[in-house]
């Protein structure tokens, strides 16, 4: 069988890539001929457009497939290729408010995608719960958001902190996971253990002066003051978050973003995360409400003290093996593709 990925050549600088690049190397190891298609440049150079065990392929390897793989776009000369599958990496909430904010038809286009593909994957229970509103011919499925846990281990290289507990928030910022509260919430979060400090990564240079201002022109630069490490992009946040105690979530919603819930607890971290859909956390923060994430961080920094570290990092990794696991998920399409194949 063979499967063509396509999606766009972004290693470690988007989660996009990432879940593409995870779900073909389990597909892999399934023993299917899983392969990266770069959804804009046709004939990419080997040279350039390799990563570890990941090569991009030219459209032409596209044309020989037995299904397509929509992760961002399919080239207008490949949209003849069926089957089609489209996975909908972009949350219809936000699809939404970009029609309106952006004058975009994003919204539309994901009823579209439901529609016109001979399969759509929604990859959270929210997605799924909404989608399901437009899936008048049945072509909905649910296979969950996963990551490649024996990549993302509680094993390896560690950050050391000097403060505790040490707080992470490591989301690629979105319209949908804005980071402001959790550095607000600090100072909330330090009345009640003072030792406590945020660590804010993944700072982009495009917006690189929003963040500077709020962190140095607050009172006393006291926004600046709670925090132990203010990082920029970097290739691999992993040393970062296995050094942690715990990871917020800034995403509105709850929804398990791939670096702060599911890679963060497969190396064994607990998270504090906003309401909704948020199964995989006991702490429940209000959404953007100042006092409830502080309330929610002592909590968490509490049962971290009664069961211990390495306990909880158990408890962790044990959920993500179960449910945030990319061998699992790469059955689960195995098994789409096949009923697909069987129907053409």
């Amino acid at each position: 069988m063979k499967i063509a990925h396509l999606s766009l050549w972004a290693p470690r600088a988007s989660g996009l890539y990432e879940a593409t690049r995870d779900l073909i190397k389990y597909e892999r190891k399934l023993g299917i001929d899983s392969q990266f298609i770069e959804s804009v440049v046709k004939d990419p150079d080997p040279k350039i457009y390799t990563d570890e065990f990941i090569t991009a392929q030219p459209w032409a390897w596209a044309e020989t497939a037995d299904v397509l793989v929509m992760h961002r776009s399919i080239p207008n000369e490949l949209i003849h290729k069926k089957p089609k599958v489209i996975v909908m990496h972009g949350p219809m909430e936000i699809m939404l408010m970009e029609e309106h904010t952006h004058d975009k038809d994003n919204f539309n286009f994901n009823i579209n995608m439901i529609w016109d593909y001979d399969a759509c994957v929604a990859i959270t229970p929210q997605d799924y719960e909404i989608a399901q509103h437009y899936d008048e011919k049945g072509k909905l499925r649910f296979i969950e958001d996963a990551v490649d846990i024996e990549r993302y281990t509680i094993d390896g290289w560690k950050w050391t902190y000097n403060y505790h507990p040490a707080i992470i928030s490591a989301d690629t910022i979105r319209l949908n996971k804005i980071p402001l509260h959790i550095i607000l919430a600090m100072e909330n979060v330090r009345k009640k253990i003072p030792d406590a400090r945020l660590n804010f990564m993944s700072m982009p240079l495009v917006n690189v002066g929003t963040w500077r201002n709020i962190f140095v022109r607050s009172k006393h630069r006291h926004n600046q003051n709670n925090c132990e490490v203010i990082q920029l992009m970097t290739t691999d946040i992993r040393p970062y978050i296995r050094g942690a105690d715990i990871s917020f979530n800034n995403n509105l919603h709850g929804l398990h973003s791939r670096g702060s819930v599911m890679e963060a607890m497969a190396m064994g971290i607990p998270v504090v995360a906003y309401c909704g859909g948020t199964d995989y956390t006991p702490y429940i923060a209000q959404t953007w409400c100042l006092n409830s994430i502080a309330v929610a961080i002592e909590g968490c920094w509490n049962d971290i003290q009664r069961k211990g570290k390495a306990t909880i990092a158990k408890e962790c990794r044990a959920y993500a093996e179960k449910n945030f696991n990319m061998a699992i998920a790469a059955g689960q399409y195995k098994k789409l593709y096949e009923e697909l194949l069987g129907s053409v």
